[in-house]
């Protein structure tokens, strides 16, 4: 007597877990169950893996899903496909951003003129010191009626006839962390001094006062500056400081 065993057929597959919640880099196992209609469990049977997107999560073979090292500032999703004939069963991955750990403005300090640009540099990293990036950065000046920041760490210093030295901050801030540069505003040199008026007709023992005017090397008025007076020729006429 001989006695044929038809293979059970496969009727279900399944997947567990049911989903995955990772971050860039992170290796998580997938388990796949195949069924027959009464619900045992076929081992042994061929199965394929795929991802719906490559750049979020890859899979392997044996079901290791590993979560792409992209540097979005977005969280993204993919979908695990584990399928043996016409079956199939599909999981969501999703892979968070990794957070921002510390961001490095460069340089530290500088020292400008007003009317001088500068161009700030900034990483941003997370905890692992991984760069990132399209994360969103805002810059601001403690003290914009003398150096502005734009949107892209553009640093202007305003014309100012000012004669003391300025300290501004500025700070680039994302994810709640920050970092600072300290810019150091130079008051304008003067370039021309200018006595109105420009010629005094006296008599003996007679007075009149000199205004004098100074001014940068782009004729921006200068204040507050220390101005000395001198005379060629003290036995003609004098003058006060």
């Amino acid at each position: 007597v001989s006695v044929t065993v038809s293979p059970q057929a496969p009727n279900a597959i399944a997947l567990s877990p049911d989903s995955l919640a990772l971050k860039p880099g992170q290796v998580d196992t997938l388990a796949a169950r195949v069924e027959t209609a009464g619900g045992d469990e076929l081992v042994a049977f061929p199965i394929t893996w795929t991802s719906s997107d490559t750049t979020v999560a890859i899979v392997n073979v044996e079901g290791v899903v590993t979560a792409s090292f992209y540097v979005g500032a977005t969280t993204r999703t993919a979908q695990i496909i584990a399928s043996t004939g016409a079956l199939a069963d599909t999981i969501t991955v999703e892979v968070t951003p990794l957070a921002v750990a510390s961001l490095a403005l460069s340089p530290d300090t500088a020292s400008l003129l007003p009317g001088n640009e500068l161009q700030l540099d900034l990483i941003v990293r997370d905890a692992a010191a991984l760069q990132l990036t399209d994360r969103v950065v805002s810059y601001a000046s403690d003290a914009a009626s003398i150096a502005t920041v734009n949107a892209s760490g553009r640093v202007t210093v305003l014309a100012s006839g000012r004669p003391d030295t300025v300290t501004v901050r500025i700070s680039a801030t994302s994810e709640g962390r920050a970092d600072t540069t300290t810019i150091t505003v130079l008051p304008h040199p003067v370039a021309w001094v200018t006595a109105t008026p420009e010629a005094i007709a006296l008599f003996p023992l007679g007075a009149d006062t000199l205004t004098a005017t100074q001014q940068s090397f782009d004729l921006t008025p200068l204040t507050g500056r220390s101005v000395s007076y001198s005379t060629l020729d003290a036995s003609v006429a004098t003058v006060t400081p």
